[in-house]
């Protein structure tokens, strides 16, 4: 036996003359009966679905705004709009529609698609706003610069998502090829 094994029997007798306290198991066991304090933890899921909600409730209120603002109807603003800018918005519309059309037709995950949905109805209501800032305002460069990128922003986003839909398609077929 080396020293190490030696210490340990000693110690070992040494502690088989130890006797507990006679209350121990008495304290162990009020220990065991005591209810322990509910801790209730937020997980980040949970978080984002809260935060999630509090901002589509905010952008409901704020369009509710926008549209209880709104003392000009389109016609009105867009007659004011020049014909340059008209031929613009005209593209981008259509362009923007032909995207709406071939993202939505395609089924996407909730989450992805609850905030590109968001996204887009946010920029398509500062669009409006500036329409209807130009039609009080009059004719202002900045403000046609702005919504025609207001529309560009539109059209790209949609564009990424269509991506993100192209991508997804492909992990789904390369799925399909492996398991087969």
């Amino acid at each position: 036996m080396d020293q190490f094994e030696k210490k340990i029997f000693e110690l070992k007798e040494d502690m088989d003359q130890l006797d507990p306290s006679n209350n121990l198991w008495d304290r162990i066991e009020d220990e065991l009966d005591r209810p322990e304090p509910k801790v209730r933890t937020i997980f980040w899921g949970q978080a984002m679905r809260i935060a999630a909600a509090v901002s589509a409730i905010l952008m409901i209120f704020w369009l509710g705004y926008l549209a209880g603002n709104q003392d000009n109807t389109p016609a009105q603003v867009t007659s004011t709009l020049p014909e340059e800018f008209l031929e613009v918005e005209k593209f981008y519309q259509s362009k923007i529609e032909v995207s709406k059309a071939a993202v939505f037709s395609t089924p996407l995950d909730e989450d992805l698609n609850y905030q590109f949905k968001k996204d887009l109805v946010t920029l398509d209501s500062i669009y409006v706003g500036l329409k209807k800032l130009y039609a009080e305002k009059g004719a202002q460069p900045r403000l046609l610069e702005h919504m025609i990128l207001n529309l560009q922003k539109q059209s790209e986003l949609l564009q990424i998502q269509l991506e993100v839909i192209q991508k997804q398609k492909a992990r789904g077929h390369e799925k399909e090829n492996i398991s087969a």
